[in-house]
């Protein structure tokens, strides 16, 4: 038993130190892309996470209207839009996009309440 938890704990330990490592690198990465950003105004940095697709195959409902945002204001969907963020950045994501386009006013909102469900 001692043998097993001490293995265990081991692995954990690793796994731990591999994923702050991981988190480090990235950090330095997108600090450097910022970095060269604002030093050259003409670079572009585009993001494009695939983060809406991603949500409708979790099950989140494609009204076509609002798009992906439904995870956005709709509380159900909360959980599955954090999983969705978070397996991005365990795969080694960079940078993470809002996913909030479609709360704008025109887009799927006419109400004046885009504001409120950010």
């Amino acid at each position: 038993a001692f043998l097993t938890s001490y293995v265990s704990k081991t692995r954990t330990m690793q796994q731990t130190s591999a994923q702050m490592s991981t988190a480090a690198t990235n950090n330095g990465l997108l600090r450097k892309h910022l970095d060269r950003l604002r030093s050259s105004p003409n670079q572009t940095l585009l993001l494009d996470g695939g983060t809406g697709e991603e949500l409708f195959l979790r099950g989140v409902k494609d009204d076509r209207k609002i798009w992906s945002a439904t995870a956005i204001v709709n509380e159900e969907y909360h959980g599955i839009l954090e999983e969705v963020h978070k397996s991005f950045i365990d795969a080694g994501s960079q940078a993470i996009t809002t996913n909030s386009y479609g709360i704008t006013p025109g887009v799927g909102f006419t109400d004046g309440d885009e504001v409120k469900r950010l």
